[in-house]
């Protein structure tokens, strides 16, 4: 078992005698973490106890998530969670958007869809003219993309009827787990609000949207707050597969509405999170109006997470996939190792859409190069090189639009998830943005999470939860010249994103 940090609680002035025991499952669409916290009224040990591999199923032209795997590894992962001694609480996060369908009688309703399946393209244009765009965009306070909830269920509606027709309770996938944990169907803020069916002002589903796609709003599942205590797990749960009567709490299901508890007070910091998906933002009290532009994220607690959001570490991910399955795997430590001796100099649009259905990412990236009129990648180094100054001037990109659109200029970004452990990548972010990064725990969902959990067993209040980790490193930018670059970037959207 690998201890990976070691947080501070700040405001905190509890006096506890003995520590106190979480479990954390931080699901993520590449990987999964089981992680345990032990809590002493001072701070906060996380200690990671099982790891996954996550993603997609293709399967008879579907994009699926292996729901049953998932429950196994979370499950697994629980039991190594209690030894030596039992985790008074468990709670699960995961991506947005995608969800399981339950019948009548409860019932799984075959695997969930990937956010990443191809049958909800179009839908957005589909559903926008129903609606109205605008109007859509001003009710909910989202920016409508294809694979967001009420567009999956649109596209189950057109496509999947009989399957629509027996679908009658959806849960996220947070959600799903704590279902299968407890029998009790729940959800929070930081799910239904990313649907594009919730009414930001009335905080409630939208009745004028249901009645107009025909959607029942039953489907959807009663809201909890953060930190409510959903129940324990269910007793013929824990006798079936061996596991403690643990509290399962609602903490916050949509990873991405956790992050924001970890931001500092300071109005010139953003977040920065980048694992599979990369998430730019800054916490705000309500949704902002340009729709258009901004993606508003429910954060636990209350509020908004203000962000953009881009494929990232996915790219590295798929390459890494089909290496894998070429008998060519490397260690992401040695992909990092083979980009920094590499030279290449090759970049490509991040949000270009000709990468979103592809199966062969390092052929769809040899592809766009040629196209483009850029020297094709030779090595592991060369492609991994060329996805991190790619995900790194997307960065410095979408920070220039916080400034025009938003009038927020940040002097720095508060740096989480996974990516952060590369350095390489790092160093490329300063250098590229002229920013200074903030290095936090690459298991900040986990340290926010394990919080929240705390809160709702009375050991702290949601306001003592910090207003971000301790940090572990500074990095400030030492070569500084973008120009070149980014305009290369931005060229390469206008005209090279086909």
């Amino acid at each position: 078992m690998k201890k990976i940090y070691l947080l501070r609680v700040f405001g905190y002035n509890g006096t506890m005698k003995s520590r106190i025991q979480v479990a954390i499952a931080d699901i993520g669409a590449g990987s999964g973490r089981i992680i345990r916290g032990s809590f002493d009224g001072k701070k906060l040990e996380l200690e990671e106890v099982h790891r996954f591999l996550n993603g997609y199923v293709a399967l008879q032209g579907g994009r699926y998530w292996d729901i049953l795997m998932i429950w196994k590894e979370i499950t697994d992962g629980l039991r190594k969670a209690s030894s030596p001694d039992a985790p008074v609480s468990i709670s699960v996060d995961t991506w947005g958007a995608d969800f399981c369908e339950f019948d009548a009688s409860g019932k799984l309703l075959g695997l969930p869809y990937s956010y990443r399946d191809t049958r909800t393209k179009g839908m957005v244009e589909k559903i926008g003219k129903i609606l109205g765009e605008k109007e859509w965009r001003q009710i909910t306070g989202i920016q409508p993309m294809d694979h967001i909830t009420v567009c999956q269920l649109y596209a189950n509606k057109e496509q999947l009827p009989a399957r629509f027709t027996a679908t009658k309770r959806i849960l996220y996938m947070a959600d799903a787990i704590h279902y299968f944990l407890t029998g009790i169907y729940a959800s929070d803020f930081t799910s239904h609000s990313c649907t594009a069916v919730y009414d930001w002002r009335a905080k409630r589903f939208s009745d004028s949207i249901l009645t107009q796609l025909g959607i029942d709003g039953s489907i959807f599942a009663p809201e909890q707050e953060s930190g409510t205590v959903l129940g324990g797990i269910a007793e013929d749960v824990a006798r079936d597969l061996v596991l403690p009567r643990a509290k399962v709490v609602m903490t916050g299901g949509h990873d991405s509405g956790l992050l924001p508890m970890l931001l500092p007070e300071q109005n010139d910091t953003c977040l920065l999170n980048c694992g599979t998906w990369g998430v730019i933002g800054y916490h705000s009290g309500s949704p902002h109006e340009r729709t258009d532009v901004f993606v508003n994220f429910g954060a636990a607690g209350g509020g908004y997470l203000v962000c953009k959001i881009f494929n990232a570490m996915w790219y590295l991910q798929e390459c890494k996939r089909q290496w894998d399955l070429n008998g060519q795997g490397l260690t992401y430590s040695q992909l990092e190792e083979s980009a920094t001796a590499s030279t290449y100099e090759g970049i490509f649009d991040v949000e270009a859409p000709c990468f979103s259905d592809s199966t062969d990412m390092a052929g769809a990236i040899i592809e766009y190069m040629k196209r483009t009129g850029q020297p094709e990648p030779g090595s592991h180094g060369d492609f991994t090189r060329a996805i991190l100054r790619s995900i790194a001037l997307q960065c410095a990109v979408t920070l220039s639009v916080f400034e025009q659109e938003a009038g927020m200029f940040f002097k720095r970004f508060y740096f989480a998830g996974g990516a952060n452990r590369n350095h390489l990548f790092c160093r490329m972010l300063a250098d590229i943005t002229g920013k200074e990064l903030i290095i936090g725990t690459s298991e900040a969902t986990a340290y926010a999470n394990g919080c929240v959990q705390l809160a709702a067993l009375g050991e702290l209040k949601m306001s003592d939860i910090p207003g971000f980790a301790e940090k572990e490193t500074t990095i400030s930018p030492e070569n500084y010249s973008p120009e070149t670059s980014v305009e290369k970037y931005l060229e390469l959207r206008e005209n090279g994103g086909l």
